[in-house]
């Protein structure tokens, strides 16, 4: 019966009839409601995300906005013995943190406040309240105070404690809801990783790596210098802590210029884009690389300080690319493992590196 509700309505109004009087048609001749298949409140509220399981497998760690409140995903911990979930982080206490999320809450307030009120409207009525309400946010210049809440989560490898991101800095907490936090910058940190003796953690940082150790507060950036053009993209530390596994990419030289007519005004114009077609080569590169973070600290620098090429692909007529897993390396620290895929040939292979000969299988 549901698929046939939109003929309903584009046919209920014949000779320019109102589009209010065809819904209240169709629905009579279905026995829907539009609130019905689209409720004007929803059945669901946001899932869970980045379940993370403590190294004993006794807690769940995950971000989640409980079902009809507004703003970002806060942090939980399920404990699998009493079967109940805690509640670590809520905005009144992460207010301290953010200059905006008490402004966020109240904004949040109203809005839940004006939604309810307009569940009792009348189809016309809640029509015109949208039209309304989408109008406002058109017009606004500045965005509105929010609260982003909780993204990444990491579990310690020596207790209870959890590493988490918030508004783009890195925060500490215990199963206590004792939250600490520990960076403050402009920038957005991401990629947050306990250190392997939980004496530290690593994370990103516009283009880099970075370690800090918890005793010292001794920041360090552990990515090598890429070969000229090539960018970082991405990081994985061995279980050890001494050797990094990097990926990058290089971009290739512009597009081919594509001359086409366009005809939206009175007169046809002649518009140029940059464009790829099916007989180009493509022109990106990717790679991976391995480097020993021991050669580097902050009282000496040893070696040449480059790392090893372990992969490369340079462009061309088959395309390729690599897959990484969030742990490709093996416990002992001495062969890591990563994917890569011809497209057109359609052949994926399995590659493991191995540390020690430097020599790839």
């Amino acid at each position: 019966m549901i698929p046939f509700l939109a003929a309903a309505l584009a046919l209920a109004a014949p000779n320019g009839g109102s589009v209010a009087a065809s819904i209240e048609q169709a629905e009579k001749r279905s026995g829907l409601h539009l609130d019905d298949l689209f409720p004007r409140k929803p059945f669901f509220g946001r899932a869970a995300t980045s379940p993370t399981w403590s190294k004993d497998g006794r807690y769940l760690a995950y971000a989640w906005l409980p079902y009809g409140d507004k703003g970002g995903s806060d942090l939980y911990v399920y404990d699998t013995q009493t079967k109940k979930s805690t509640r670590l982080t809520i905005p009144v206490n992460m207010a301290r943190f953010d200059r905006d999320v008490t402004a966020a809450e109240e904004r949040y307030k109203k809005e839940l406040e004006e939604e309810e009120k307009s569940l009792t409207l009348d189809d016309a009525a809640y029509r015109e309240w949208r039209q309304k309400r989408k109008e406002e946010n058109e017009k606004r210049k500045e965005p509105l105070p929010n609260y982003g809440g909780v993204g990444e989560i990491d579990w310690s490898p020596k207790g209870d404690e959890i590493l988490f991101t918030f508004d783009g800095d890195v925060f500490r907490s215990g199963l206590d809801g004792k939250v600490t936090r520990l960076t403050r910058t402009a920038e957005n940190e991401n990629g947050v990783r306990w250190l392997p003796n939980a004496d530290g953690y690593t994370y990103e940082r516009t283009g880099g790596v970075y370690r800090t150790m918890f005793g010292t507060g001794a920041v360090e950036q552990l990515n090598p210098k890429l070969p000229t053009g090539v960018s970082y993209t991405g990081y994985r530390l061995s279980p050890d802590g001494t050797k990094l596994m990097v990926t990058g990419f290089k971009g290739g030289p512009a597009s081919r210029q594509v001359d086409y007519i366009t005809y939206r005004d009175r007169f046809a114009t002649a518009q140029r884009t940059a464009r790829d077609v099916a007989e180009d080569e493509f022109k990106g590169e990717s790679y991976v690389y391995l480097y020993d973070v021991t050669q580097d600290s902050l009282d000496e620098l040893k070696g040449e300080g480059k790392p090893w090429e372990v992969w490369s692909w340079k462009g061309g007529k088959e395309w390729q690319q690599i897959s990484t897993n969030e742990d490709p390396w093996s416990p002992d620290s001495k062969r890591f493992v990563f994917g890569t895929w011809r497209r057109s040939a359609k052949e994926q292979t399995i590659v493991v590196a191995d540390v020690a000969s430097k020599t790839t299988k």
